[in-house]
């Protein structure tokens, strides 16, 4: 093991030692576990020399180095054009560290998932600038990784086939202990479907991952017209259960403090279960800020989902689908489940109609397509053109879709800009707050929401059963607070006196108009005149009104579970 110093400046080639350093990368000795050290300030142009792998506890070490005068210059650049670092995808250099310095890239064949540099295990790379127009990194079979505060500008290659990403991880077996942390991305467009920009999956599970605090954008500054990539995609990552004794302390797979603009997803898990997501800024992205997913072979479930802000998703521009936080069972039974929504700002999601042109796009957090037994509490959801809160059973529901509990959410003028037929022939119509469609089986819960503005509070609509709606405050409704095919389950409500009608018929199905006709002027225990409905109480974060409601026995985790089992 030896220290070498190249100082690409020098007039003459030396022996390594800082006081005569190689001129020159050619020819350098290629020992495991030298620390190479590049002087700032230098570039490198040419192919780069093979270095040895290093050894656990002799890692080999690729870095820069000043004096005293030098120090405040740029780091070293190592220019490799139209190449490669050494090494390959099943042969990548193990046991290194690339750290402090500035590489370089641009590719003139433009092929998918040719990186900088193939990872291989324990491998880490830190502070470095990588630019290039594919792929910056890619790590095969990998575990042990740290990609840890880099300026990452790639994938600007204009190409709709060859999939080219920012940092790949995958692979045939596990892939574990891997931690992305700190990086600032800017990735260009290009790419086909499946293109994303973190993309970690592997054909095992993934039990242990941190994907954290990165900053990601495009390089355009601009929204983004691909049509799939996501920020932050993970497939098939199962994690530690997160609501046993332990709670998030089990944690094993995090994707947290993130902040992802201007893409199509926030942050896509794909068939991926007990994942912790929190704290991550998702705001303006095309499609979903979160989006979880599960199939039959594969099921997702047992995700926690809370304190991120997930705002003005969706686009005035076909497809993109516009909600904040998306769950999707694919229409399958059991594939999405269990998943716990918490805390969350969910608000300002736009309705530009989806690939369908229909209204039920602009929403807050959707349970689509046969998502079931989830539990949606404490977020707020403001201003979404569509509905706050929508379930979807799916095209051909299977038996069950239910057992959702939704509690204690503040809902704030959402459902206001949904429109029939947007991009061709557009009516306004207006939605509920909270609507169910296809939402069977076992027990769903709509309780203790306050619910402020819009046309309608609460849908129920003739394709749902045992939906029981209960405990909820009214304000300030256009046209009614529920609307219903009967009055079954609903009961000990709280309505402003100022609503038109307490609980309307399903009419609005009929004839796409906000106008359904006097089905109940309420249910047993109802109230039309509470404190909860004085406008004394403003409807802002923090105000009395939320707080209150929050203190008034919202029902958490465990009773929650006894709503659905009662």
């Amino acid at each position: 093991m030896a220290t070498v110093y190249i100082d690409l400046s020098a007039a003459t080639n030396g022996n390594g030692t800082i006081e005569s350093p190689y001129n020159t990368w050619a020819g350098v000795p290629t020992g495991a576990g030298n620390v190479y050290r590049q002087k700032r300030g230098t570039w490198w142009n040419g192919a780069f020399p093979s270095l040895s792998s290093g050894t656990s506890g002799n890692v080999t070490t690729i870095t820069s180095y000043g004096t005293a005068d030098t120090l405040w210059l740029p780091q070293p650049i190592i220019g490799i054009g139209d190449s490669i670092m050494p090494g390959t995808l099943n042969g990548p250099k193990t046991f290194t560290k690339w750290s402090d310095v500035d590489i370089r890239c641009e590719r003139s064949t433009v092929a998918s998932d040719v990186p900088i540099m193939w990872v291989g295990s324990d491998v880490e790379i830190s502070d470095c600038t990588l630019t290039t127009n594919l792929t910056a990194l890619y790590g095969e079979k990998c575990s042990r990784v740290k990609i840890l505060r880099n300026k990452i500008k790639c994938a600007t290659a204009t190409t709709t086939t060859a999939s080219i990403n920012a940092i790949v991880l995958a692979g045939s077996t596990a892939i574990d202990d891997n931690v992305i942390d700190r990086n600032e991305i800017l990735i260009g467009d290009g790419g086909p479907a499946g293109a994303h920009v973190i993309k970690v999956s592997a054909a095992v599970p993934i039990t242990s991952l941190q994907v954290t605090n990165n900053r990601i954008r495009t390089a355009s500054g601009q929204p983004s017209p691909h049509p799939d990539k996501a920020g932050i995609y993970i497939g098939w990552a199962n994690g530690e259960g997160l609501f046993g004794p332990t709670g998030t302390a089990a944690a094993s797979v995090i994707v947290a403090g993130n902040d992802v603009a201007d893409l199509v997803d926030g942050v896509f898990l794909y068939t991926s279960s007990s994942v912790w997501v929190h704290h991550n800024r998702v705001d303006n992205n095309g499609s979903f800020g979160v989006h979880v997913t599960g199939n039959a072979a594969h099921p997702s479930s047992g995700c926690l989902i809370e304190f991120n802000k997930c705002r003005w998703a969706g686009r005035n521009l076909a497809p993109f689908y516009g909600r904040g936080i998306e769950l999707s069972a694919g229409s399958k039974l059991n594939a999405c489940t269990g998943h716990v929504v918490r805390f969350n700002d969910v608000s300002y999601a736009k309705n530009w109609g989806g690939p369908l042109d229909n209204i039920t796009e602009g929403v807050g957090i959707g349970l689509d397509d046969a998502t079931s037994g989830c539990q949606v509490y404490g977020n707020l959801i403001r201003g979404t053109e569509g509905n706050a809160i929508q379930f979807y059973g799916g095209t051909t529901a299977p038996a069950d879709t239910g057992g959702h509990v939704i509690v204690g959410n503040f809902i704030i003028e959402c459902g206001l800009g949904s429109y029939r037929n947007r991009r061709t022939t557009p009516t306004l119509t207006g939605c509920a707050a909270i609507s169910t469609s296809k939402t069977l089986g076992s027990r769903t819960v709509i309780a203790y929401n306050v619910i402020i503005g819009g046309t309608s509070a609460v849908r129920v609509d003739a394709s749902s059963s045992n939906v029981e709606v209960y405990g909820n405050v009214f304000k300030r409704q256009t046209v009614c607070a529920i609307t219903a095919g009967s009055t079954t389950g609903i009961r000990d409500n709280c309505y402003d006196p100022s609503i038109p009608k307490q609980i309307g018929n399903l009419t609005m199905d009929g004839n796409g108009t906000p106008t359904p006709a006097l089905l109940s002027t309420g249910g047993s225990g109802d109230k039309t005149a509470n404190v909860l409905v004085d406008d004394a109480f403003v409807a802002l974060t923090g105000s009395p009104l939320l707080d209150m409601i929050f203190r008034k026995g919202v029902p958490f985790a465990p009773l929650m579970l006894d709503l659905v089992d009662a």
